[in-house]
């Protein structure tokens, strides 16, 4: 198991909650490799009849398995499907050299916006320190703001709105190619 690997683990372990008022399931970044690592707000909830009911189920998987089926999903959405694209334009390999996490490391009820406090500042860190990518891409203003420890990294940080504010336009996909093309 990688340093990341066995960071991911405790984590979760130690967030891991299901009470009456709901749960907190961490759900770890998408780690294909190093060179370029995009962060996002938070896990957006599963929306499909399909996934709702694996959500219903997913409380019961091993760490492992909840961390397989949520990248099989993840992998299906706007929000990775735009990266994939944004990779693709600046020639980087998605599935070899591209990391995807987010600030937020769970779900969040209704997929509110998140709260400053759910914010994992330190563990955002620990990521960028252990990848190294060239670049770290904000796809969401809130990740970008409310990351505190930008001065503390060597890493160049790079803030966009999230793709969604764009509705995932190919002009803002461009933007972000053009945006890239000098750290790749």
């Amino acid at each position: 198991m990688t340093k990341l690997e066995t960071l991911y683990k405790a984590y979760h372990d130690s967030q891991f909650k299901i009470s009456d008022e709901g749960c907190k399931i961490p759900l770890m970044g998408m780690i294909n490799g190093t060179e370029l690592l995009f962060v996002g707000q938070n896990p957006g909830i599963p929306f499909q009849k399909d996934h709702i009911e694996l959500f219903r189920e997913f409380t019961s998987l091993s760490y492992d398995e909840q961390q397989k089926v949520f990248k099989k999903s993840w992998i299906k959405s706007m929000f990775v499907k735009f990266i994939i694209n944004v990779c693709n334009g600046v020639n980087i390999d998605f599935h070899n050299n591209v990391g995807v996490t987010n600030i937020v490391k769970y779900w969040t009820q209704n997929n509110r916006c998140p709260t400053i406090t759910e914010a994992d500042q330190k563990l955002l860190t620990c990521e960028i320190e252990l990848l190294k990518p060239k670049c770290v891409i904000f796809l969401s203003k809130f990740a970008f703001n409310q990351f505190k420890y930008k001065n503390k990294i060597t890493t160049k940080c790079l803030s966009f709105d999230h793709p969604a504010a764009h509705r995932y336009a190919r002009s803002y996909t461009n933007e972000i190619i053009n945006s890239l093309k000098e750290y790749v």
